[in-house]
C-alpha cells in the first residue's frame, strides 16, 4: 500500500483509459469502417493521439521522481559525487516503421510507441525529434501519431484534398514537423513554417519524399522521376528527373548543415548533392524487395538503407546494427529515421550452435506426383474435373518447369504483388499452352506505401477519391487489375478467366472489410476486362483477410498434403461463398493441382 495520498483521477490515468478504448475499437474494426475514412472520426483520432503522447511522459517523469527520492536517502559518496556533472554516455541508433503502425528501434534509440491498431490508414513516414528521444509517425489519411517526447501540434486529416500524405519530416533544429502529400500539398506544423508547395506545379510523377532544412525554415520535396523542388531558405543541388533511372527515387535525405542532399532509388541507387559524399549504394545487391527510404548517420560520413522486407544496408561509417529482414513482420516497412540515442543497447547473446543439417527430402513423392500428372492434354470440350496440373509464375524465370505432358498450367501474371509484372510471362504462357489448356492468376494486396496509394486516387469507377480511404483501396486494386490484364494482353495472353491470388504473405490492414472494399475491385476490375474471375487463397487466410465476405466465385483452395486429402479439400475447404473448382497440393519443387468433380467444362477456366 502507498504511503502517500493518490488522486483517483489523473491525468495519465484518462489517457491511460482513452488509449486503452482506442485500441480495443480500432483492432476490433470500430474505429473506421469500409465506407468511413478515419478523417471523418477527429474526436478518435485525437483521443488515440493525446493517449500516446500523454503516458509516456508522465510515466517517465514518474520513474525519474522515484529514482531521485530513492538516491535521496543516502549521501553520495565521493566518486558518486563526480560522476554526477558527466555527460551520459550516447551512441548511433535507427528506428524502422512498417505501413501497420510498428517501430523496430535498433542500436541506442530506445522504443516509444507504435501506432499499431490505431488506425486502418497506413503509416507512411517517420521522424525525429530534436533530441531523438521522440518521434512522430504519420498515416495515409494525414494523421499523425506523436511518441516519447515528440508534442502532437496538428495533423491534416481533414485537409488533404483526396491526395494521400506521402512523408513527415522534422528539422534538426526544432521540434515542428511538415507533412507532404503526393499532389505537392505541404502542411506546417509547430515551429517548421510554411513556405509553398508543388500543387499548383506540373508533376511528371507523384511527390514521394519530402525533408526539412536543419532550421526548419526551408524544405525540399522529391517527385518519383527524381525531380527535386526547393523552398524557403532549402537551396536546389540538383536532381536526377533529366537522367534515364532504372526505378522510382523513393526518399530524399538532407546533410547536418542543410547544404546537400541525397537521393535514392527503389533499386538503392544513391546519389548525392552539394556537400552530400557517396559511400555506396545496394545497386547489384540481391534485393529481396525494393528499397524504401534512407537515413543519414549523425556525422554526415554515412548512411543506412532499408528495404521493404525490413532488410537494412550500412555504407560508410554508419554501423550496422540490425535488422526486422528476420522479423515476421504483418506489413511492410516504408521508412528509416536514424540519430544519436542515450539508451545503451543490451549487450548481444552468445551465438548458439548451429543446428543439425536436415536430412535431404525424399524424392519418391514428388516422382509420383510427376507419374499422376502426366495426362493427356485437354480438349475443349473436356470436363475439369479429375483434371491435373502445375502453376508456375516469376521465381521460376530461368529456370526448370514441369515436363509436359498434364492437363492444364496455370501461369502467375504479376511479379507477386500488384502492378509488378513477371518478366518470364510471355514464354512460359507457352509452356502452359503446350498443356492444351492456359489459365493465368493475378496478385491481389491492398495499397502498402505512398506511391500505391496514389495510385489508387482515381480510377474510371470513382475519379475522385476525397480523402476517401475505401475509395482508395478501391481504385487501387480496380486500377492494378486493369494493369495485369493489359500487360497480359501485351505479352499474348488471352484467357478467358482470370484467379485472384489472395494471401496473407501480401500487405493487407488489419481492418478485414477495407480489404474485402480491395477485393471488390479486383473482381469488378477483372470482370470488366472481359473474363470471369475466382479466387485462391485458404480458409484460414481468405477469413483472416475479408472475414465472412461472400463473392460467390470458383475457389482454388490451397494445401491438400496429397492427392488423397484432395477429395476432402474439394467439399469442405471453400471460403467467400464459392464451390472449390481446384485444390493445390503441398508443393514439392513444383505446385501440383487437382480439378474437383464437378468443376464445369476446361473451357470456362482456361484457353484451350
Amino acid at each position: 500500500m502507498p504511503s502517500h495520498f493518490e488522486p483517483l483521477i489523473t491525468p495519465a490515468r484518462v489517457a491511460t483509459v482513452l488509449r486503452f478504448t482506442v485500441t480495443t475499437l480500432a483492432t476490433a474494426g470500430l474505429l473506421a469502417a469500409a465506407t468511413v475514412s478515419l478523417r471523418d472520426l477527429p474526436d478518435a483520432r485525437a483521443s488515440a493521439r493525446v493517449a500516446e503522447s500523454t503516458t509516456t511522459a508522465p510515466a517517465k517523469a514518474a520513474a525519474a521522481g522515484t529514482a531521485t527520492s530513492a538516491a535521496s536517502a543516502a549521501p553520495p559518496s565521493s566518486e558518486e559525487a563526480g560522476k554526477r556533472d558527466d555527460p551520459p554516455p550516447t551512441g548511433p541508433g535507427y528506428r524502422l516503421v512498417a505501413a501497420d503502425g510498428g517501430v523496430f528501434s535498433h542500436g541506442w534509440l530506445g522504443h516509444e510507441g507504435s501506432a499499431t491498431g490505431l488506425t486502418s490508414s497506413p503509416i507512411t513516414g517517420i521522424a525525429h525529434t530534436r533530441g531523438g528521444d521522440g518521434y512522430w509517425l504519420a498515416s495515409a489519411d494525414g494523421g499523425v501519431f506523436a511518441m516519447g517526447s515528440a508534442p502532437f501540434h496538428g495533423s491534416a486529416v481533414e485537409h488533404t484534398g483526396g491526395s494521400p500524405l506521402v512523408d513527415i519530416a522534422a528539422a534538426r533544429e526544432d521540434d515542428g514537423y511538415l507533412l507532404v502529400t503526393a499532389n505537392g500539398g505541404v502542411f506546417a506544423f509547430g515551429s517548421v513554417g510554411f513556405h509553398g508547395s508543388a500543387i499548383d506545379q506540373r508533376l511528371n510523377r507523384p511527390i514521394v519524399a519530402a525533408a526539412a532544412s536543419p532550421t526548419g525554415d526551408g524544405y525540399w520535396l522529391v517527385s518519383g522521376d527524381g525531380g527535386v523542388f526547393a523552398f524557403g531558405n532549402a537551396p536546389f543541388f540538383g536532381g536526377v528527373a533529366d537522367r534515364q533511372l532504372h526505378a522510382s527515387v523513393r526518399s530524399i535525405v538532407p546533410t547536418a548543415s542543410g547544404k546537400g542532399y541525397w537521393l535514392v532509388g527503389a533499386d538503392g541507387g544513391v546519389f548525392a548533392f552539394g556537400d552530400a559524399r557517396y559511400f555506396g549504394s545496394a545497386v547489384g545487391q540481391r534485393l529481396n524487395r525494393p528499397i524504401v527510404d534512407m537515413a543519414a548517420e549523425s556525422s554526415g560520413h554515412g548512411y543506412w538503407l532499408v528495404s521493404a522486407d525490413g532488410g537494412v544496408f550500412a555504407f560508410g561509417d554508419a554501423p550496422f546494427l540490425g535488422s526486422a529482414a528476420t522479423t515476421s513482420l504483418n506489413a511492410p516497412v516504408v521508412g528509416i529515421e536514424g540519430g544519436v540515442g542515450r539508451e545503451e543497447p543490451a549487450p548481444a547473446p552468445a551465438a548458439a550452435a548451429p543446428p543439425a543439417p536436415s536430412p535431404p527430402p525424399a524424392t519418391a513423392n514428388a516422382t509420383a506426383v510427376k507419374k499422376r500428372a502426366a495426362t493427356k492434354g485437354p480438349r475443349a470440350g473436356e470436363q475439369l474435373g479429375g483434371q491435373q496440373g502445375w502453376d508456375i509464375s516469376y521465381p521460376q524465370c530461368g529456370g526448370a518447369v514441369p515436363a509436359h505432358p498434364f492437363g492444364f498450367g496455370i501461369v502467375g501474371v504479376n511479379g507477386g504483388r500488384t502492378f509488378k509484372h513477371n518478366r518470364c510471362l510471355a514464354e512460359q504462357w507457352q509452356w502452359a499452352r503446350q498443356s492444351g489448356a492456359a489459365g493465368i492468376y493475378l496478385n491481389v494486396n491492398f495499397p502498402a506505401n505512398a506511391l500505391e496509394l496514389a495510385l489508387g486516387q482515381s480510377s474510371v469507377r470513382q475519379p475522385s477519391c476525397n480523402g476517401s480511404i475505401s475509395c482508395i483501396a478501391y481504385n487501387y486494386a480496380f486500377n492494378g487489375i486493369t494493369d495485369a490484364m493489359q500487360y497480359a494482353r501485351a505479352s499474348g495472353v488471352d484467357a478467358p478467366f482470370a484467379w485472384l491470388d489472395v494471401e496473407t504473405v501480401n500487405y493487407w490492414t488489419n481492418n478485414q472489410a477495407l480489404n474485402a472494399v480491395v477485393l471488390r475491385g479486383a473482381v469488378d476490375a477483372a470482370r470488366a476486362a472481359g473474363v470471369e474471375v475466382g479466387i485462391y487463397s485458404t480458409p484460414y487466410q481468405f477469413n483472416r483477410i475479408a472475414g465472412g465476405e461472400q463473392f460467390g466465385v470458383p475457389v482454388w483452395s490451397a494445401g491438400a498434403p496429397g492427392f488423397e486429402a484432395a477429395a476432402r479439400y474439394c467439399v469442405d475447404r471453400s471460403f467467400g461463398g464459392g464451390p472449390v473448382a481446384i485444390v493445390q497440393l503441398l508443393p514439392g519443387q513444383f505446385d501440383p493441382n487437382l480439378a474437383c468433380p464437378g468443376a464445369g467444362p476446361m473451357s470456362r477456366y482456361f484457353r484451350t
